[in-house]
């Protein structure tokens, strides 16, 4: 008889349980989500930096007898055609070291604003994402540094 009546007090504990558990529950599921995509976008940067490394290595450019700031542009071009989202997107080219002979080091940094899913965590994730790769030049290079180049 008295497990009857303490069945009858307990009605709605585990809603209000529930209640109370729900919010950590979305705040995991989430955070789970927003990583995944933001992880997502920064796979997406570091391979377009890598991309980026590799076309300068190669001197790049699409056009015959392209050179200096038209091959520049180009290559910018076609580093925001391989990037899954290029809005908000930037592209920095400069040599390091002695200048753009054959084995000289160059450098590609990619830039990209985070897109968020759910706006949920926003003040916590990043707002960009950066990635720089390097490579040594495969040829001579034709093309000019770039400093920081919007997607077009």
């Amino acid at each position: 008889m008295l497990s009857r009546a303490r069945a009858r007090n307990d009605e709605g504990a585990a809603l209000v349980e529930f209640a109370l558990v729900l919010p950590f529950l979305a705040l995991l599921l989430f955070g789970i989500i927003e990583f995944g995509w933001t992880f997502g976008q920064y796979l997406d940067v570091r391979h377009g930096a890598r991309e980026s490394a590799r076309l300068t290595a190669v001197n790049y450019r699409s056009t015959a007898g392209a050179t200096g700031g038209a091959q520049s542009a180009e290559i910018v071009a076609e580093t925001c055609d391989r990037l899954t989202n290029p809005d908000e997107s930037t592209v920095e080219i400069r040599f390091d070291g002695a200048g753009s002979a054959t084995g000289d080091p160059v450098t590609v940094e990619v830039t990209q604003g985070v897109d968020s899913l759910t706006g949920f965590l926003d003040p916590f994730l990043p707002t960009s994402l950066t990635s720089e790769a390097t490579s040594r030049l495969e040829r001579p290079a034709t093309f000019v540094a770039v400093a920081s180049q919007a997607c077009p």
